[in-house]
């Protein structure tokens, strides 16, 4: 049974969106990269714009905070500090130099290098998860069945896209949105979600939203983060949502790992509390 929510929706809108990651305005093109996309949101009452170079999204030429950026405001800092030190012994294992061979700027240029590898790894983990992303995007999207989508040739996204084939194929029943993004009127903030669909669950059709991350273990903001997409995504289409499905899709040939949350007001209401404690101090600064 699904837990009771506290929801409010806009009348008039549709039921369901379609399925395309760029919703266009009427009569629109796709502008440049370089420019703010534009999307059409509430049955047109809404233009939100996003800027994918700064990611920041915009309504009526106001910005408005990102999910992403609001649940940034859970503390995490304890298990990255040690995640840090870990990518510089690391470093410091892989490349081990003969001190006695080295003068003292070589020196210092080894252990700066040493104590940025945690960064250079966080960049190629990011560029790997934008590379899976739009390959699902892509494929999820695909209307030609005659068409067959080559993965990546990097090993690890290559993995992770292998991973999520076999579970989208096994219980995916239909995909109804794809890279959509999100907007709260109510309580103005915007994202992107990843899927909107009807998955089986236990013999049964479901609606869900569903996360795909790339990520070691899948970690407690990113239901919060979903409950936002959910909670948005309900109050501009009028629909309901029976669950939040966070995949991690494996870069290293390991298992798929898979969590199932019900939609529930205390993951919501976790949300909000971050936006009005970011709020809060951001009036502060």
């Amino acid at each position: 049974m699904q837990t009771q929510r506290n929801r409010s929706c806009s009348a008039g809108t549709a039921a369901t969106a379609p399925l395309s990651g760029w919703r266009e305005l009427p009569g629109a093109q796709e502008p440049k990269k370089a420019e703010a996309m534009k999307y059409s949101l509430y049955a047109g009452e809404v233009e939100l714009e996003f800027d994918e170079k700064k990611h920041v999204y915009s309504v009526d030429g106001a910005n408005v905070p990102s999910v992403t950026g609001i649940t940034k405001i859970i503390d995490k800092s304890g298990p990255l500090m040690w995640w840090a030190i870990g990518e510089a012994l690391s470093y410091v294992e892989d490349n081990l130099p003969d001190f006695e061979e080295m003068d003292e700027i070589q020196t210092k240029e080894f252990f700066h290098e040493a104590h940025r590898a945690h960064l250079k790894t966080s960049r190629k983990a990011t560029s790997i998860g934008h590379l899976v992303h739009d390959w699902i995007n892509e494929y999820v999207t695909c209307t030609r069945d005659d068409l067959e989508l080559e993965p990546p040739k990097n090993k690890e996204a290559r993995r992770s896209i292998y991973s999520f084939l076999d579970w989208y194929k096994e219980n995916v029943e239909e995909a109804i949105d794809s890279e959509f993004k999100v907007y709260s009127r109510e309580h103005g903030y915007a994202g992107t979600a990843d899927l909107d669909a009807l998955v089986i669950h236990e013999g049964e059709t479901e609606r869900a939203l569903i996360d795909w991350k790339t990520s070691k273990a899948i970690y407690p903001e990113y239901e919060i983060q979903a409950a936002a997409y959910v909670m948005a995504r309900e109050e501009e289409l009028c629909v309901s949502y029976d669950a939040i499905y966070i995949i991690c899709l494996p870069k290293d040939g390991g298992d798929i790992q898979i969590k199932r949350y019900p939609v529930t007001q205390a993951a919501q209401d976790a949300f909000l509390g971050a936006l009005t404690l970011q709020t809060y101090l951001k009036k502060k600064d």
